[in-house]
């Protein structure tokens, strides 16, 4: 129907218009009104920060050449938006989350930005990797290093592109069985994310920490692991796998040092006890080993350098958790007791075995740091008991002897305060009621025990043959000519497996029955 009232009213509107015109002096010849003036588009950073989860109410903070800097925070699930309009490229983002029990600080780097748009810019553990590389370019200690600079001035875009390429080349694998079509050149500071998605899930099996500079006390590289821990490499890289979050069975965490610790395949066979020990399950048992031990490591720098936290981070009611140290704490000061005495904590390893009250002194002067050998294994103790997970001490595996018996030998003469490593984890095991496995009094009965112990214990520690295993030249140790008598070879990691699993099954304590129940 036609709608005369639309018509009458839309013609009586005509008429007041041109009357209002002309009462202007206004008509058909008056020039139009100026358009208002448009707002100019921003020029932001916008992205998520993520780990596997989103790094929720984390600080977002830019730098960039010059040293001016922009924040931010990012929302719950991770995203975060920030006006970097007039900032001068490289840009430095950096993500840092505090919780109650730990900071999380992760970095990400964009070489160039559009003006008047947004540029895409997350925040994971594989963009942190880049900036380390790229800083490390820049004869900077990885990302610390270029953090404490201030300013990007330098980075040129070329070390990104390198550092991008060597980085995805680590994770390729994993993306393109996730499905990412374009794992071939994705940039994981650029790509398109949601937490949850494909590339969220891949970044949730990986696992990262910093270096740790034990003279200087500073952190330094970024390092990249699976999630068994095992690191990335040209020749190791991330497999896609189902997650270890999602395991329901019982865990079983390592942590101590070298003689546990897992190694890469170019320096086989040399393999720490925590590398096979999985081999000491049952088949079928629902259970996994995580080993996190760290070569170089004290009970100190292990919690120092974030080792300790990755454990409390996971660990679950139900856990066991094997704690062995006591090779690099025992690195105190000089070689002779007078020069030691003035020569307190030189690499930032040292704890104490003893109780003298001196000891506290030393820690009392040192915040943050515990010098106690005691005091420092009783914290992990303590962190497993408060997950419902079950701590086992273990005594520091022998020594091989360069001369004489297999006998004590984590007895120190060194450092402010002298005394006996594995005898202190004992009485801490007595006096806090916490399983121990005297993994030192075992090795030496097995080695001593040997046919001939001096030469039969070879096959068992790093002493092979530099033919066979070329790594092992005569310039290093590790070959027969050149023995080392700390570390072993595949044998050696399996029979100290063998004697820690053999500790475990002979104990008559009821908080270590399920785990006997899972040992083969």
């Amino acid at each position: 129907m036609y709608n005369t009232a639309f018509t009458l009213r839309r013609s009586v509107a005509a008429v007041l218009t041109t009357l209002a015109l002309a009462a202007c002096g206004g008509g058909s010849d008056s020039p139009a009104p100026a358009p208002a003036p448009s707002t100019p588009t921003a020029t932001t950073l916008t992205g998520v920060a993520a780990t596997g989860k989103a790094m929720a109410g984390a600080t977002i903070k830019v730098y960039d050449a010059t040293g001016a800097t922009r924040s931010a925070t990012a929302a719950a699930n991770g995203t975060y938006s920030v006006d970097v309009g007039g900032l001068t490229a490289p840009l430095l983002i950096v993500a840092t989350q505090k919780t109650d029990s730990h900071t999380l600080e992760l970095t990400s780097i964009v070489g160039a930005v559009t003006t008047g748009a947004s540029t895409n810019a997350n925040v994971n553990q594989l963009t942190d990797r880049i900036v380390s590389d790229v800083a490390t370019a820049n004869a900077l200690k990885g990302a610390p290093g270029l953090i404490a600079q201030g300013k990007t001035a330098g980075i040129t875009a070329a070390q990104i592109t390198t550092a991008t390429n060597d980085t995805r080349a680590l994770v390729q694998a994993a993306l393109t069985a996730a499905g990412i079509g374009n794992a071939a050149t994705l940039d994981p500071v650029a790509v398109k994310m949601v937490v949850g998605d494909s590339f969220d899930k891949v970044l949730d099996l990986l696992r990262s920490n910093r270096g740790y500079d034990s003279p200087t006390g500073t952190y330094t590289t970024t390092d990249l692991f699976d999630q068994r821990y095992m690191p990335l490499t040209s020749t190791y890289t991330l497999k896609w796998e189902a997650p270890n979050s999602a395991f329901a069975g019982t865990t079983i965490y390592v942590v101590g040092d070298s003689t546990a610790s897992n190694y890469e395949s170019k320096v086989a066979p040399r393999e720490g006890w925590g590398q096979r020990f999985h081999e000491k399950l049952k088949n079928g048992a629902n259970a996994q080993v995580l080993n996190l031990a760290q070569s170089g490591r004290s009970s100190r720098s292990f919690i120092n350098e974030g080792w300790f936290q990755l454990v409390k981070d996971n660990i679950k009611a139900g856990d066991y958790l094997f704690i062995q140290f006591g090779h690099n704490d025992e690195k105190c000061g000089g070689s002779t007791p007078a020069v030691a005495r003035d020569e307190v904590d030189i690499a930032n390893l040292c704890t104490y075995p003893g109780t003298e009250p001196g000891i506290d002194a030393v820690t009392a002067s040192k915040p943050g740091q515990e010098y106690s050998f005691r005091k420092s294994l009783k914290k992990y103790a303590d962190m497993a008991r408060a997950k419902g997970a079950t701590p086992i001490l273990l005594t520091p595996v022998t020594r091989r002897p360069s001369s004489g018996a297999f006998r004590a030998s984590h007895v120190t003469t060194k450092g402010a305060y002298f005394g006996d490593y594995s005898a202190a984890v004992l009485a801490l095991a007595a006096a806090e009621n916490i399983a121990v496995v005297d993994v030192d009094a075992a090795s030496i009965s097995f080695f001593g025990g040997l046919t001939t112990p001096a030469t039969d214990s070879l096959s068992y520690y790093l002493a092979v043959s530099e033919a066979t295993y070329p790594y092992y030249t005569p310039a290093t140790t590790g070959n027969i000519a050149r023995p080392d008598n700390t570390h072993f070879q595949t044998a050696g990691a399996q029979k100290v497996g063998e004697l820690v699993a053999n500790g475990v099954k002979a104990s008559a304590r009821t908080d270590l029955a399920p785990l006997k129940a899972l040992l083969n």
